[in-house]
């Protein structure tokens, strides 16, 4: 690692795949029928074979298809949801990687790049510390100084 402990992508992959132990539990799943309502016996067997291998939900609970996506109500004004970010009393970034353990990948301003684990999930976290831009700071990668 550089000085400023930064990672190349080629080093940051060595570090997370370990080639030794990976195992696919992947496997062509038969697809549910488009008129489907979802209950398809063969989709189900294919997801539970798919959770047992994988030991995760997350994984594979992305059957839905566009035709059984319920459709956004559209109630709500947008505006009001930008503003509900902006609350002060939100938790922020620094709030957010606290909840579990982090390594920053780079960033040092408002924009951040993190590995965290949370409760031994290991996630790339890209984050914008939205306190810094209310104190002047504006959005991207700081530059050199």
């Amino acid at each position: 690692m550089g000085e400023d402990g930064r990672l190349s992508a080629e080093n940051l992959r060595d570090l997370l795949v370990d080639g030794h132990t990976w195992e696919s539990w992947d496997c062509a799943m038969t697809r549910p029928a488009p008129t489907s309502d979802g209950h398809d016996d063969t989709y189900a067997e294919d997801l539970e074979r798919a959770r047992q291998r994988s030991g995760s939900d997350e994984s594979v609970i992305t059957g839905a298809t566009a035709e059984r996506v319920p459709n956004a109500s559209g109630r709500g004004d947008a505006w009001e949801s930008v503003l509900a970010t902006r609350a002060t009393d939100r938790p922020g970034l620094e709030e957010f990687l606290a909840a579990g353990e982090w390594a920053a990948l780079s960033g040092t301003g408002p924009l951040r790049f993190s590995l965290c684990d949370f409760a031994g999930r290991i996630a790339l976290v890209v984050g914008h510390e939205r306190r810094w831009q209310a104190a002047g700071e504006l959005l991207g990668a700081r530059s050199p100084e």
